[in-house]
């Protein structure tokens, strides 16, 4: 089982992943760790489409993957959006969905 590590999402971050404070998004990680616990497994991984174009940063690729896992407490839903610019994949969002997250 592997813990949530959120000092590496700052390597992997676009620009606007921080629109949050560091402290507030340790404390969202906590939150989902606390309920779901450690990640056991990852069942499915799914790629959706591409979407390319140009902005005032040059051109962007952005798409969705959305991964099937499973936590040590339950399932999860884990949606990473993803950012390609300038060569380098970043991470410009993550959802987490889980009925554990709400009870």
């Amino acid at each position: 089982m592997r813990p949530w590590q959120t000092a590496a999402f700052s390597d992997v971050a676009a620009p606007g992943f921080f629109t949050v404070t560091p402290e507030q998004f340790e404390k969202f990680i906590a939150f989902v760790s606390g309920r779901l616990g450690s990640l056991k497994a990852v069942t499915a991984i799914q790629n959706a489409h591409y979407n390319v174009f140009a902005s005032s940063h040059g051109f962007q690729v952005r798409t969705v993957h959305v991964m099937s896992a499973e936590f040590e407490k339950g399932p999860a839903t884990v949606r990473w959006l993803l950012l390609r610019q300038n060569g380098r994949w970043m991470v410009e969002g993550m959802q987490v969905n889980s009925d554990l997250l709400v009870q």
